[in-house]
């Protein structure tokens, strides 16, 4: 069978996102040579596929839910090398930040929903908590030996990190995190508080045209004033306009179908992942609005998730029925070391 992989796209002067691309095959493993001896009860406790995905340096990091760490050992968060061995499989099961313990202890992290990473190598784990355990920020220092830097708890019902950003002028780094009602807050890293944003005016207001449940925004790297923004089911694309003020919020265009968030490249380039219909596809903002079909998976893939690296390389890992993970790293360059952070 030919397996599904990645096909990516760099942007080069005059022509298509699809033009210019190769793609990579880095690791292909069973879920037992995923997780080791954690895995020995995949019948009882069902497939363990990873909620999110990033990359920072030559290290990929995975975050898992707690629906699917029933009966296992806690895997949370773990990591791999980049750089795979000659036959692609894993010479190493995943390693990982911390061994928590599964139960009433609320210093464990209960479910990673979401991870990010910020431009000064700390890693962002949205922790959404248990029954007993309120969600928590809980952040690593992956430039010195992988410290935990800070546990912060919630007192909301977080949903996905929208983004983590650094100000100068405040001398913080923030994360903007959507919640399951359609509100969002902000968490402050240094001055470590947390608050809302106030919705009731606005270009994501409740009720007012433009972006209702906005849960996807991204700030363009081609002018700092102008970004991107669609709903948790991202479906519209909108353009945020904030060099004037009100913010202004235009429909530019409506994907094929729903995406799995959205992610953008230094090149100005968005991408979507559309799970339901297997496939990966690409918008180049510099143009017209126009959705460009990538690859086309096999059937038989039942879950991905995708990132990008500092060098613009885009990671996809799939999972397949047969309970099989694939990871494949898409870039204009076999240099692989201008790949990393």
């Amino acid at each position: 069978m030919n397996w599904p992989c990645l096909i990516i796209v760099t942007v080069v002067l005059g022509l298509s996102v699809a033009s210019a691309l190769s793609f990579t095959q880095v690791y292909e493993w069973s879920e037992t040579e995923f997780f080791g001896d954690a895995k020995n009860a995949k019948d009882a406790a069902g497939p363990i596929v990873p909620s999110s995905m990033v990359v920072y340096g030559d290290r990929i990091f995975f975050g898992f839910p707690n629906s699917s760490s029933r009966g296992l050992p806690r895997l949370t968060y773990a990591w791999l090398p980049c750089r795979n061995n000659a036959d692609n499989h894993l010479s190493t099961p995943l390693y990982r930040l911390q061994r928590d313990k599964i139960g009433a202890n609320c210093d464990a992290v209960q479910g990673v929903i979401d991870l990010k990473t910020d431009e000064l190598g700390r890693l962002w784990v949205l922790d959404g908590g248990s029954r007993n355990c309120p969600p928590t920020f809980r952040i690593f220092d992956l430039k010195n030996n992988d410290s935990l830097v800070q546990v912060h708890p919630l007192a909301r019902n977080p949903r996905n990190i929208i983004n983590v950003m650094s100000v100068d002028v405040l001398n913080d780094t923030f994360s903007l995190v959507s919640e399951w009602s359609g509100e969002f807050f902000v968490f402050a890293l240094k001055a470590n508080k947390t608050r809302t944003i106030d919705r009731k005016n606005g270009p994501f207001s409740k009720g007012q045209g433009g972006v209702k449940d906005a849960a996807w925004m991204i700030v363009s790297p081609l002018n700092n004033l102008l970004g991107y923004a669609c709903s948790f089911q991202c479906r519209e694309i909108f353009f945020v306009d904030d060099t004037k003020k009100p913010i202004s919020v235009t429909p530019i265009g409506t994907l094929s179908s729903y995406s799995k968030g959205m992610l953008m490249d230094k090149n100005g380039v968005l991408y979507f992942v559309h799970e339901k219909e297997k496939c990966v596809t690409a918008w180049d903002t510099k143009i017209p609005f126009n959705e460009e079909m990538l690859h086309k998976f096999e059937p038989d893939v039942d879950s991905i998730i995708y990132a990008l690296d500092g060098a613009d390389n885009l990671w996809l890992l799939s999972h397949d029925a047969s309970s099989r993970f694939f990871l494949h790293r898409g870039s204009n360059s076999t240099d692989f070391t201008n790949a990393t952070n």
